[in-house]
C-alpha cells in the first residue's frame, strides 16, 4: 500500500512539473514547424500572409512597424490568456521584422518571417505592430492604424526546459508559447483581445468594372459618325494603381493615351490618368480590374451639337454638359450609356391632311375625262 502510494505521489509530482515547464503556453503560431504548446529552441516564426480576391492584381510587397515590446514575469495562466503579474523584464530582447509580397501575379499567400531573440530570463515577451499601408489602391490594410485603430499583437512565452529524470529546470530556456492577437492603440494606451487568436494576416484587394456605350437614335442620327469620349479615372489620394486595367481594344474604334493606341491602362501610376475613345453606333468598351474606390469621369466631346439631343445614364449623370462620372467600389459593374438623338419632321410642302382629297380630285378628273372622251367617239 506504501508503495503504490509513494508512486502515485511521484506521479502528482511529475505532472505538476511538467505544468509549471508550460506555464505561459500560449499556443497559436507554429515556431519553425513545432507545434506551438511544445517548448522549442525556436529561433523564427512564420505569420502567413494571406490577399483575398486578388485576381488581376500583381506583386503586393507588405511591411511590419514596430510599435512597442514590453515583457513581465508571470504567475499563472487564466481563460488561456496569460494574465501578466510580476516584476517588468527589462530590456526586452527586440524581434527582427521581416517583409512578406505576393510573389506571383494572381498569387494569395506568402509569410512574414520575425526573428527570436535569445532571451535570458522567463516570462511573457509581448510585442506591438501594425502593418504598414503600402498605398497601393484597392488593397485593404486591416492592420494599418487606420481601421479602428487596429494593430496586431504577438505574444512569446519563455518557460524554463525541465530535465526529464530530475524534473528540476536546467537552467536552459525554451520558447513554450507563441501567439498572434489583435489589439488597438489608442494614444498611447495598449489594448490586446484575449478572446480569439490569428491563425495569419488576411488583406484584401477589391476592384470593379465600367460600360461605356454608344447609341444613335433618330430618323437624322448619323449611325456612321465617330463620337470621341475622354474617360478620365482617378486613383484614391495618395495611392498607386499597381495592376493593369483592361479592356478588349477590338470592342472600338480607337482606344489613346497621350496620342498612341493601347491595349489596357498601364499599371504603376497616381493621380489620373486620361483616357481618349472612339466609338460608332452600338459599340461598347468595358473597362476591368478598376481599384475600389477609384473615380471616373466620361465627357462625349459632341454631346448635345449639331441637333442632336445626349441623354446619358451612369453612376450620376448630368445632360447638361455632357458628362457622366461615378466612383467603383468593390464588384461594382457601372454602365455609362450615351444616347444621341436627332429628329426632325420632314417638310414635303404638301399636307398630308390633304392626300384623301387629292386622290378624290383625281378620280373625279379622271372620270370626266372618260365620259368626254366617250361622248367624241359617240358623235363620230
Amino acid at each position: 500500500m506504501k508503495k503504490i502510494a509513494a508512486m502515485m505521489l511521484a506521479l502528482i509530482m511529475v505532472l505538476s512539473m511538467a505544468s509549471v515547464a508550460m506555464a505561459g503556453a500560449d499556443s497559436g503560431l507554429t515556431p519553425d514547424g513545432q507545434t506551438a504548446a511544445t517548448p522549442t529552441t525556436a529561433t523564427s516564426i512564420e505569420i502567413p500572409k494571406i490577399f483575398t480576391d486578388v485576381g488581376s492584381n500583381p506583386i503586393q510587397e507588405v511591411e511590419l512597424e514596430f510599435l512597442k515590446s514590453e515583457a513581465f514575469t508571470y504567475e499563472k495562466i487564466e481563460d488561456n490568456a496569460i494574465k501578466e503579474q510580476g516584476a517588468a523584464i527589462t530590456p526586452v530582447p527586440a524581434i527582427t521584422w521581416g517583409k512578406a509580397s505576393i510573389s506571383t501575379q494572381g498569387g494569395t499567400e506568402d509569410k512574414f518571417t520575425l526573428a527570436i531573440p535569445s532571451y535570458s530570463v522567463t516570462g511573457v515577451y509581448t510585442y506591438y505592430f501594425k502593418e504598414v499601408d503600402g498605398n497601393v489602391a484597392g488593397v485593404t490594410y486591416n492592420y494599418d492604424g487606420t481601421h479602428d485603430n487596429k494593430i496586431l499583437v504577438l505574444k512569446v512565452t519563455v518557460v524554463n526546459e525541465i530535465d526529464a529524470t530530475t524534473k528540476q529546470p536546467t537552467g536552459k530556456l525554451l520558447i513554450g508559447g507563441i501567439a498572434l492577437r489583435e489589439g488597438t492603440k489608442d494614444g498611447d494606451t495598449y489594448t490586446i483581445d484575449l478572446t480569439d487568436k490569428l491563425a495569419e494576416v488576411e488583406n484584401n484587394y477589391d476592384a470593379g468594372n465600367l460600360e461605356l456605350s454608344k447609341e444613335v437614335t433618330g430618323n437624322l442620327g448619323d449611325t456612321s459618325k465617330v463620337w470621341n469620349f475622354t474617360v478620365t479615372f482617378t486613383a484614391p489620394t495618395g495611392d498607386t494603381v499597381s495592376s493593369p486595367i483592361t479592356f478588349d481594344p477590338n470592342s472600338a474604334t480607337s482606344v489613346k493615351i497621350d496620342g498612341a493606341d493601347v491595349t489596357d491602362i498601364a499599371k504603376g501610376w497616381t493621380g489620373t490618368k486620361t483616357v481618349a475613345v472612339q466609338l460608332t453606333d452600338g459599340q461598347s468598351i468595358k473597362f476591368n480590374n478598376i481599384p475600389a474606390g477609384t473615380t471616373y469621369t466620361i465627357v462625349e466631346a459632341e454631346a448635345n451639337a449639331d441637333g442632336y439631343t445626349t441623354t446619358i445614364t451612369a453612376q450620376d449623370k448630368d445632360d447638361t454638359t455632357g458628362t457622366g462620372s461615378g466612383d467603383i467600389a468593390s464588384g461594382d459593374d457601372d454602365t455609362a450609356a450615351f444616347v444621341n438623338n436627332k429628329q426632325q419632321d420632314v417638310d414635303t410642302g404638301v399636307s398630308i391632311t390633304a392626300v384623301p382629297y387629292i386622290m378624290i380630285l383625281a378620280v373625279a378628273m379622271m372620270g370626266a375625262a372618260m365620259m368626254i372622251t366617250r361622248r367624241r367617239k359617240e358623235e363620230v
